[in-house]
């Protein structure tokens, strides 16, 4: 698994929560179905299962989940460590070009440097985290230990739910009190008023201008040069505004990046 997407695999529900993170990102998956490699569960308890079984289950997952830009390649007679491909395969998967920018946004993340979507991004964060002493487990009538412990951990991460309709974009976010919605032409059209709603409060609405110098310093940021930022919103505690070339935001992650 990419280290974007590292997560214990024996934590209720916190697979499906990561894996809405890569609907609209294609993902080749390929592992060996000889690879018995223990993969520790949460607080290193005993693995449940080794590497190949963990991965076949992520792949039915994937595919319960509809998650259709994701493919999942078993290799017979492979090991750990041994995964290969034909150069026909590769070349395939990356010959395939991006679609449009997704109008529906359903992004999880354990740390700040993973907030970052197709057009919302995170810079600060709010609140507790997972990075803190293990998080308290209680257990409510009709919940399993495994269940509780699922849910508290769900309420440590970092969500960033978001649609884009007609110019009206409605974000809604936990653990984050600074964030950036970039605004691109293939989510709106900038010759109409923009109305910006977040958690529930409208912090934005009226016409924005293309600004050519912030567009510039967001590619020499992003190397994002088929999607220019034209301009951004910025949501600080709960108020608006646009960004400037003043602006000052922390250097993107250079990790495997989606």
């Amino acid at each position: 698994m990419a280290n974007t997407f590292a997560f214990p695999p024996d934590v209720v529900g916190l697979w499906e929560t990561f894996a809405e993170n890569i609907r609209n990102v294609p993902l080749l998956h390929v592992w060996g179905d000889e690879d018995n490699a223990d993969i520790p569960g949460l607080n290193f308890r005993d693995a449940p299962e080794g590497l190949a079984e963990l991965n076949r289950r992520f792949g039915t997952l994937a595919d319960a989940m509809g998650l259709i830009n994701y493919t999942g390649i078993e290799l017979p007679g492979v090991d750990h460590g041994g995964v290969t491909l034909d150069t026909r395969t590769i070349v395939d998967f990356f010959s395939v070009t991006r679609g449009p920018v997704p109008t529906e946004i359903n992004h999880s993340f354990r740390y700040i440097h993973q907030a970052e979507t197709a057009w919302v991004e995170g810079h600060e964060w709010d609140g507790a985290d997972w990075l803190d002493a293990s998080p308290e487990v209680i257990v409510t009538p009709g919940e399993t230990e495994r269940d509780a412990e699922g849910r508290a951990i769900a309420e440590l991460l970092g969500s960033i739910k978001a649609s884009a309709i007609d110019n009206l974009l409605e974000i809604t976010t936990t653990h984050l009190s600074d964030l950036t919605v970039w605004l691109t032409d293939d989510l709106v059209d900038f010759d109409r008023p923009i109305t910006v709603i977040h958690n529930g409060v409208e912090v934005f609405s009226g016409l924005v201008t293309r600004d050519y110098a912030v567009a510039l310093i967001q590619a020499e940021r992003n190397y994002d040069f088929s999607r220019i930022r034209w301009a951004g919103i910025r949501i600080v505690n709960g108020k608006a505004h646009l960004v400037t070339p003043t602006d000052v935001f922390p250097a993107i992650a250079r990790e495997i990046r989606l």
